[in-house]
């Protein structure tokens, strides 16, 4: 089976990018699920989850990168996560802050806040904001053992077709 033969770590577009892709810590299946994750959001809420420009200079593109995973879901990379990571000392220090938190950035949404935007196409519908939220949970972990396979995935509630609305049904 191919799922583990890697021809690289260059893998996924940055704005897709899985945690442990960015940080050198390995990687599997797991970086497909945080794509889905990723564009799900993109095609609901409008707009891409990552916002791919660090604010100041002092943040690389990745580091920033990084802080927003945590801004979105309110988590901070587990401790055995980074001892496993080849590029930790790249962008977060011992005790587990970034490198430059001192430095501020741009604040970022919480992954909910993406659901209820004014260019959410559920923003109105609590039920549908619910579903899609706890789908996306199962796919945006920092810890990629804590995502779910894409056969659990494929069987969640909220991509059954009695749960959809008109304005959901068209991008599922």
């Amino acid at each position: 089976q191919w799922s583990h033969h890697h021809s690289g770590d260059d893998i996924q577009p940055t704005g897709l990018r899985a945690p442990e892709v960015i940080l050198g810590h390995p990687w599997d299946q797991g970086v497909d699920v945080w794509s889905i994750g990723c564009l799900v959001i993109e095609l609901i809420a409008g707009t891409p989850l990552f916002a791919i420009n660090p604010f100041t200079k002092e943040w690389t593109l990745d580091e920033d990168h990084l802080a927003q995973m945590t801004d979105v879901l309110g988590e901070q990379f587990p401790a055995d996560m980074l001892s496993k990571s080849q590029n930790r000392e790249k962008f977060v220090k011992e005790d587990g802050t970034f490198i430059h938190s001192a430095v501020p950035r741009e604040p970022t949404w919480h992954l909910r806040s993406f659901l209820t935007s004014e260019y959410s196409l559920i923003r109105s519908n609590e039920k549908e904001i619910g579903g899609a939220y706890d789908f996306l949970r199962r796919c945006l972990h920092l810890r990629p053992g804590d995502r779910s396979n894409v056969k659990d995935l494929a069987e969640d509630p909220w991509l059954s077709t009695g749960s959809q609305t008109e304005s959901t049904s068209s991008i599922v």
